[in-house]
């Protein structure tokens, strides 16, 4: 089950980074703020399903762990990888080797 939850995190962060890319680039910088503010609400209910868990020993069923693990893998590869490479494509021209390329 272990290694099933290092799965999920990196498929989480995968699909944040190749879909969340197209949809933070094609978004107004509203869209781009309503983006980045989900994940990071994504990321803290995640964190704070571990946290609970940590503190009160509870056992949390596997479902709500692999969802828990897949938002906070996306949430964190979203808001970290995705406005980088956003601004280095702006900078670079399109000549930079990122992940929105």
């Amino acid at each position: 089950q272990a290694a099933m939850g290092g799965s999920v995190w990196g498929a989480g962060g995968l699909t944040a980074t190749t879909l969340g890319a197209k949809l933070y680039s094609k978004s107004s910088e509203t869209g781009k703020r309503w983006l980045v503010g989900g994940c990071t609400c994504a990321t803290t209910l995640a964190t704070a399903v571990f946290l609970f868990h940590s503190l009160t020993g509870v056992a949390l069923p596997v479902p709500v762990t692999m969802v828990s693990l897949f938002a906070l893998g996306s949430g964190l590869a979203l808001c970290f990888y995705v406005p980088s490479n956003v601004v280095a494509l702006e900078l670079g021209k399109g000549s930079t080797a990122t992940l929105s390329n």
